[in-house]
């Protein structure tokens, strides 16, 4: 072959790979540690932390910056303010040491959504208290970089709020069916499980874009088995909001 069609040849292959390196699959890699308070020796309240940031696609992917920045940002407030403050309250450490360990799994990174559920260990006098929390980024629709509400997610209905509604009697009704599974409920009551349920902030997206409910750790008893969960596609929230009336126009 000669020296012209060799570089031709380079160039064409050049040009076959480029699209798909600046283009490529998004990642995640982890950011993690750990911060005892007052000092490593003489501490009474630990801090340990796992989350990830999105790997950029390229210098421009401004929504994986965002995004990096908005969990950076939730970390810093953690460790410089708000468990500073717990530290140094003689209430919650009147028990002795408390560990706290708080960590995101990755629930879905699809081309429009990375969603994210972060886990919050907390161990003080023989007992694990566990909280849920849900974020969804959008990172690749028109709201690059920020996060979702449930409609900005499911892209249904007229308001999160109308979401919300509509799916309270499913959630109750997966609720009181756990516990035929063996789960043991803390509240039996359906007022006081409204009152609790929280589905436009307990909630992540799967790999499918549907939206995932979760029940908070605090609605049952005994040792914590991990998230359980409620999972419904966008038509069937769809379906279930147009029985309940539209109060709120929130995004």
């Amino acid at each position: 072959m000669s020296m012209v069609k060799k570089i031709a040849a380079l160039m064409l292959l050049c040009a076959l790979l480029l699209p798909a390196a600046g283009l490529g699959e998004r990642g995640v890699e982890y950011v993690e540690g750990a911060r005892c308070f007052p000092d490593e020796e003489n501490w009474t309240y630990r801090f340990e932390y796992r989350y990830p940031h999105l790997i950029a696609l390229n210098d421009s992917d401004a929504a994986a910056f965002m995004v990096n920045e908005t969990m950076d940002t939730v970390m810093r407030e953690m460790l410089e303010l708000v468990i500073p403050m717990f530290a140094h309250s003689d209430v919650m450490t009147e028990d002795g040491q408390v560990i706290v360990r708080q960590t995101y799994e990755v629930t879905a990174l699809t081309e429009r959504i990375f969603s994210v559920l972060m886990t919050r260990r907390e161990e003080r006098d023989g007992e694990e208290h566990v909280t849920l929390e849900g974020t969804t980024f959008d990172v690749g629709g028109e709201y690059a970089g920020e996060m979702l509400t449930l409609r900005g997610l499911v892209r249904v209905a007229d308001s999160s709020d109308q979401l919300g509604r509509a799916v309270l009697p499913v959630l109750w009704e997966k609720y009181r069916a756990l516990e035929a599974e063996g789960e043991v409920l803390a509240v039996t009551d359906e007022e006081a499980f409204l009152d609790a349920a929280a589905p436009t902030m307990d909630f992540v997206a799967d790999g499918e874009e549907n939206a995932v409910f979760f029940f908070q750790p605090s609605l049952f008893q005994g040792e914590y088995r991990g998230p359980r969960t409620v999972t419904l596609t966008p038509a069937e929230l769809e379906a279930l909001a147009e029985g309940v009336p539209a109060e709120d126009n929130e995004y």
